[in-house]
């Protein structure tokens, strides 16, 4: 099924949004800064949701257009290693309920209309866009 949007344009847009927040981490991961920003968009609430509650971001605040992410660390540094995206803005990627896996990487997909993890979409039995993979 077609992701939380209603036309291919949007969805397209969306996939955009979402590959421009994952470049953006994943530079912050790896060259170890502890913060990165980038331009507000519908769905980044759901999705920085699941990062506070996972432990991978600190704590974030809108400023103007913009969004500022402050990632957690420890000792060794900020805790995101790596962001994989999985699903490109020109070439989605989805996932059966039944393909989705118990991982101990973090997996976020949009399902249902949200956001979630691979854990609440096994637990739901729900598929979706496989949109990246944190390390």
């Amino acid at each position: 099924h077609r992701s939380t949007l209603e036309s291919p344009g949007d969805a397209h847009s969306m996939r955009r949004c979402w590959s421009l927040f994952f470049g953006a981490m994943n530079q912050a991961a790896k060259t170890r800064r502890s913060s990165f920003r980038f331009k507000n968009f519908k769905e980044a609430p759901d999705l920085l949701r699941i990062l506070v509650d996972e432990g991978y971001v600190q704590f974030y605040q809108k400023k103007g257009p913009y969004v500022e992410v402050r990632l957690r660390k420890d000792r060794d540094g900020v805790l995101v290693r790596e962001v994989q995206q999985v699903s490109k803005s020109s070439m989605p990627k989805y996932i059966k309920a039944k393909d989705v896996k118990w991982d101990t990487r973090l997996n976020i997909i949009a399902a249902d209309g949200k956001m979630a993890t691979s854990s609440e979409c096994k637990m739901n039995n729900i598929g979706g866009e496989h949109l990246a993979i944190i390390r």
